[in-house]
């Protein structure tokens, strides 16, 4: 087998046996996770679903490095995950998007974090709006991201784009709502 095939086959990200828990007030233990395994290979996508409560945030955020498991592991590309990993994203249900900024200049935030040049941030920017869809007119200087009247995925769009522009796992924690 190739170096290629091999690297396809790999996994990205490697989660093994990994539980969290909580202390309740009352010091008695809640178990949010238990004993979750998951394998992501390059070019996969992955939906979890579960009811309200059911501990699907905290695994993506134990997954991206936001919270430590209480037991097993998470592994991205080989390495152990125990902070926030350069090449996990994550979306959360209540986003932050800048009411003032343009969806363009929302986008273009990551990559000025990363100290990117100019051209390049605008170029990587545009291509990824436009793969997710946003209408062009967005980008119209004195229309803002914060509209009223937009859906939350209209909302949520932009944050999307900033996470699929830099990363090579992009968590999105989103309601059914």
């Amino acid at each position: 087998m190739n170096a290629n095939a091999q690297a396809l086959l790999a996994p990205l990200l490697d989660v093994q046996g990994v539980c969290k828990s909580f202390r309740k007030p009352d010091g008695d233990e809640l178990v949010v996770l238990e004993n979750v395994n998951l394998t992501l290979r390059p070019g996969e996508i992955v939906g979890l679903l579960g009811r309200s409560g059911s501990g699907k945030s905290t695994l993506l955020r134990t997954i991206a490095g936001l919270e430590l498991p209480s037991g097993g592991a998470v592994n991205y590309l080989g390495q152990p995950v125990v902070g926030p990993a350069e090449g996990i994203a994550m979306v959360f249900q209540s986003f932050a998007l800048f009411p003032w900024l343009t969806v363009l200049e929302n986008v273009k935030l990551g990559l000025e974090a990363l100290r990117h040049p100019e051209a390049d941030m605008r170029s990587r920017s545009l291509k990824a709006i436009d793969l997710i869809g946003l209408d062009a007119r967005l980008l119209v200087p004195g229309e803002r991201p914060a509209d009223r009247g937009r859906s939350r995925t209209g909302q949520q769009r932009p944050a999307t784009v900033n996470g699929i522009m830099r990363q090579y796992v992009l968590l999105v924690s989103r309601s059914g709502s």
